[in-house]
């Protein structure tokens, strides 16, 4: 998503955001949100919808990244090894 620098700031963006992840919410989803924007993360922090579960950069390998591409999207299942 992306929001129009002279749309920027008035809300817009949140609103979006928390509309799209309340309808898959009730479709049954589990949501999260990465974002390296800076405002949105203030703007979600403030929010009693959403919880921060880590801040900050993290370190992660292709390897990491791999075990996210196995699974059943229409069933949002995630299937580990």
């Amino acid at each position: 998503m992306v929001v129009l620098p002279d749309f920027q700031g008035i809300g817009i963006g949140t609103a979006f955001e928390e509309f799209t992840s309340q309808y898959y919410a009730d479709l049954g989803w589990n949501v999260n949100v990465t974002t390296t924007t800076p405002a949105l993360v203030n703007a979600l922090v403030k929010s009693k919808k959403w919880n921060l579960v880590r801040a900050g950069r993290n370190k992660s390998s292709m390897a990491d990244f791999a075990k996210y591409g196995k699974g059943d999207k229409q069933k949002n299942i995630k299937i580990s090894e």
